[in-house]
């Protein structure tokens, strides 16, 4: 009867990850084409009229990537995030991009996230390429990679803790699983 229950536990474990593991790639998928429309459509947000200007310049200038240019973003409806999103020219910016909630009207910046620990540049997209490869510490890719993908339309495939992943065409998937 114990090795019942514990398979049994064992086997809701395993499925309950892969349906929070599915969740958290939609959501960032839907994040992503968000903050991808938002870019596309230049709803930037005027940082000097924010209450929390000061403070979000505080915060660049402690966390920002030399020679990179930061624009502002507000997404969603229900759960509201605020986006710093990095760009050098046409250059595809892996890292770094910052994610703040935004609780009560006001941007928290003390609960923002960097989308990588360090900064990084793919580079520009050249003509002839097709695809461009990064590595991430996390189990799936993030809203920056949809991101990067879709403004630069370029496949990238990232390295993560639970395989490769294919980002391309506002998609994001395991490599094989196509």
């Amino acid at each position: 009867m114990h090795k019942l229950m514990s398979v049994v536990l064992l086997s809701f474990a395993a499925l309950s990850s892969s349906y929070v593991y599915a969740d958290e790639l939609e959501d960032a998928q839907a994040w992503g084409a968000m903050l991808t429309d938002a870019i596309q459509q230049k709803t930037k947000v005027n940082l000097k009229k924010r209450t929390e200007y000061k403070e979000i310049k505080k915060f660049l200038k402690e966390n920002q990537c030399p020679g990179i240019k930061y624009e502002g973003y507000l997404i969603g409806e229900e759960q509201q995030y605020f986006y710093l999103i990095g760009s050098k020219g046409k250059e595809v910016i892996i890292g770094r991009h910052f994610k703040a909630p935004v609780v009560d009207g006001v941007i928290a910046l003390d609960s923002a996230q960097s989308s990588t620990k360090g900064c990084l540049s793919l580079g520009p997209k050249k003509p002839d390429v097709s695809a461009m490869v990064a590595t991430h510490l996390q189990p799936f890719p993030n809203e920056f990679h949809l991101l990067q993908s879709n403004i630069h339309a370029v496949t990238l495939y990232i390295g993560t803790k639970s395989g490769m992943f294919m980002v391309k065409e506002g998609k994001m998937y395991l490599s094989e699983s196509k």
